[in-house]
């Protein structure tokens, strides 16, 4: 799977262990942020 997606980043986020949205609402946003600004480039 990961060869048919060479762009793929694996982000692993410590303490977290069941809905990412809940637990860690602010580093999954900040996630995506970085994503959306990096793919603007």
């Amino acid at each position: 799977m990961l060869v048919a997606c060479p762009h793929t980043q694996v982000v692993t986020i410590p303490g977290a262990v069941f809905f990412l949205p809940n637990e860690v609402a602010d580093r999954v946003a900040d996630v995506i942020l970085q994503t959306a600004a990096h793919a603007r480039r």
